[in-house]
């Protein structure tokens, strides 16, 4: 059941991903257009789990703790977004998913979740694999390569910064206070990162900065469905962390989410794999065996 959840997390994180890329790709242009369309992103979030979840189970500790996963949260998202417009793709993505080591470190530190030696070695092959994954000489000295500058550098880590910090909150809500309400727990939280974002960018608009896109349904339709499903997402997240240990969950999750989103690359960008990459999914697979004996 366990391996069940982590497979469906790794899905729904390739599509948001994938669909996230694709977006920013042709429209993040600048702070206004990521803020715009977090916005939207997190008030469809939010309208989603509202609908599922229980109003009562919402308390003074939970709006608390969903109050800042929804700022780190809201401002990875836009942090990733931007980074993403603006420099190598795959080495951005890779940056940002090794914020999952952190929350991996707290489970085997503070919450004394067992890390056998044979796990840890598929840890190691799981870093192995993000790395190769990410087609590293081919985003820095290829033809179609993105110039790595010292904006793109700071964006990346600062992404970085937010989703550790994002997952260490969430983190210690689940461990906190189980599975229960992890639907009231991510409607809070993106509601508040809603909030934020459309602040954000209502104060840009004070200043004379307006998005570099006409909002249309076109524009419209791949905030709305990244929404759904990074809220069908993070529930579920928000559940596997409760249940789930999080040296089992977080590596198992890194691995499996990398060879998702690197077999849907080949679909929605056309892309072939690369040898490195190729290698890199054999790895990632036996890693993913060694991390769940």
């Amino acid at each position: 059941m366990d391996l069940l959840i982590i497979l469906l997390l790794c899905l729904l994180a390739a599509t948001k991903v994938l669909t996230q890329s694709r977006f920013a790709k042709n429209n993040t242009k600048g702070i206004a257009d990521s803020a715009l369309f977090n916005a939207l992103v997190f008030a469809t979030m939010a309208l989603l789990s509202f609908l599922i979840s229980d109003i009562k189970e919402i308390n003074l500790s939970l709006f608390m703790g969903a109050a800042f996963f929804g700022f780190f949260n809201v401002s990875f998202q836009m942090l990733y977004q931007i980074a993403l417009s603006c420099g190598p793709t795959s080495i951005t993505a890779l940056i940002a998913s090794m914020a999952s080591i952190v929350p991996l470190i707290t489970s085997a530190v503070f919450y004394k979740e067992p890390l056998s030696a044979v796990n840890f070695i598929g840890v190691i092959l799981i870093v192995i694999t993000l790395v190769m994954n990410a087609d590293i000489k081919k985003e820095v000295g290829g033809e179609n390569a993105k110039k790595v500058s010292k904006k793109w550098f700071l964006l990346t880590v600062l992404a970085f910064c937010g989703n550790s910090l994002g997952m260490l909150a969430q983190q210690l809500y689940a461990k906190t206070t189980g599975a229960s309400s992890s639907s009231a727990f991510v409607a809070c939280s993106s509601a508040f990162a809603s909030v934020i974002a459309f602040g954000v960018f209502a104060l840009l608009r004070l200043k004379g900065q307006k998005p570099s896109y006409r909002l249309s349904f076109s524009k419209a339709f791949p905030c709305i469905a990244v929404g759904a499903v990074l809220g069908v997402f993070q529930i579920l997240h928000t559940y596997a962390m409760a249940v789930i240990p999080g040296t089992v969950l977080f590596p198992t999750y890194s691995a499996g989410s990398a060879i998702s989103i690197a077999l849907g690359s080949t679909v929605v960008f056309r892309e072939k794999l690369s040898r490195a990459q190729f290698v890199s999914l054999i790895i990632g697979i036996t890693a993913i065996v060694l991390i769940n004996i």
